[in-house]
């Protein structure tokens, strides 16, 4: 799996790239590990970040995840 994420850190849109041959769904936790999002399988998504806490957050797709900083 490859996962990109950009801008990072993002105020307020972060664009997710992924390649992944299983198609599984991307999830979103925060930094205390709860889940506040998932989102179907896509290669590409735009997420809105405005409503979120300013905080780290991890995306996450099967085994592979990157940190996501927000700043508002």
């Amino acid at each position: 799996v490859q996962l990109s994420l950009y801008p990072n850190p993002t105020s307020s849109l972060v664009q997710i790239q992924v390649s992944d041959d299983e198609q599984r769904d991307i999830e979103i936790y925060n930094a205390v590990g709860q889940k506040i999002d998932r989102l179907g399988y896509s290669t590409f998504f735009s997420v809105s970040t405005e409503a979120w806490p300013a905080g780290i957050y991890y995306v996450r797709v099967g085994e592979a995840a990157k940190k996501l900083i927000v700043r508002h």
